[in-house]
């Protein structure tokens, strides 16, 4: 719908702007989707070698389902380096400028984040715009 109304065009600040707009809707909904999945049950397959139950249950407890165990240990150094390159990053989904003259766009209107796709295909064409009109105002 974008694409076809002239508000999408696949630049660089289209892409960001996307991102910041949607990027926390879609990962709520990956993450619906996740504890969906990991709390169903695969019921039992004619294959005795396929083991059945909670996704959740199995991948933890694997011993329990006669299955081998195929995590790879990670030291307390590696997590740690990963958490702080993750804190660094901060909760940033785009490009950091964008991101930050978004926040700044919508603090200025007292805009809050969107709640749903429509909301955010709004606010997507609303920040685009702004960020469009600063330019030529230049």
């Amino acid at each position: 719908m974008l694409k076809s109304t002239g508000d999408f065009n696949g630049s660089f600040l289209d892409k960001a702007v996307l991102q910041f707009c949607f990027m926390d809707l879609i990962q709520e909904e990956l993450n619906s989707i996740v504890k969906l999945w990991n709390n169903h049950r695969i019921r039992p397959s004619s294959n005795p070698n396929q083991p059945y139950g909670r996704p959740f249950l199995m991948y933890h407890c694997p011993g329990m389902f006669g299955c081998q165990d195929y995590l790879c240990r990670t030291s307390e150094a590696q997590v740690n380096l990963c958490l702080e390159e993750s804190f660094q990053k901060g909760n940033v989904t785009c490009d950091e400028t964008v991101f930050e003259l978004c926040t700044i766009i919508m603090s200025d209107h007292n805009m809050m984040p969107a709640k749903t796709a429509d909301d955010a295909a709004l606010l997507y064409q609303f920040l685009r715009r702004e960020i469009l009109n600063e330019r030529h105002q230049d």
